[in-house]
């Protein structure tokens, strides 16, 4: 137990389980409302929890790690992209249904709970410099920015009107920021494995 990495794993098994259940979640709300963008982030989830699984289960045989970065950061890099179409298509769409405050509440509280996990486990990671640590935090900032997409998107459906101007000037904004964030990091974690 004192050992960081072994302590990073199994922390990460415990947000891979909580990246099923909001998957999950994400995929009801998709069908209850309708909702391609729910349906979207729950695939958008799952895909985290697989390079999750992948960077843990290599991590913990010992694995290659500059082979299992190089492959999430083009994961990371195709996910990028993947968000940024599917932000195009929801700011096209024109439509975000009002939902229940439930919902709100429940996408607002898996968001703080995010947030405040990435922060502890980027500054464990950047005080480690090890390859799986840094691979499990982008993993984890990459869950928050979906994460915080979903949140901006289901306020302004349910606090505003998804076709005025100022909300999709803000969905395009912060979509745009989201794709240059995990281009950055997909790229940085290719070129980092590349060097080791």
């Amino acid at each position: 137990m004192t050992d960081p990495l072994f302590r990073a794993l199994v922390t990460s098994s415990v947000s891979m389980s909580w990246n099923l259940i909001y998957a999950l979640f994400n995929l009801g709300l998709g069908a209850a409302y309708r909702s391609f963008w729910f349906i979207s982030m729950a695939a958008y989830y799952v895909i985290l929890g697989v390079m999750r699984l992948y960077a843990v289960s290599c991590g913990s045989r010992g694995g290659a790690r500059p082979a299992v970065m190089r492959r999430c950061g083009f994961g990371m890099t195709a996910l990028g992209v993947a968000l940024s179409g599917i932000v195009c298509m929801a700011i096209a769409e024109k439509h975000n249904p009002k939902y229940h405050i439930v919902v709100m509440i429940a996408v607002a509280a898996f968001t703080f709970y995010l947030v405040v996990q990435t922060i502890l486990n980027t500054v464990k990671a950047h005080k480690k410099k090890d390859g799986t640590l840094i691979v499990l935090r982008n993993i984890s900032l990459a869950s928050v920015i979906g994460s915080v997409l979903s949140l901006e998107r289901s306020m302004l459906g349910t606090f505003g009107d998804a076709g005025d101007r100022f909300s999709s000037a803000v969905e395009a904004i912060s979509g745009a920021a989201a794709f240059l964030l995990l281009l950055s990091m997909g790229l940085w974690m290719i070129r980092r494995a590349g060097r080791e």
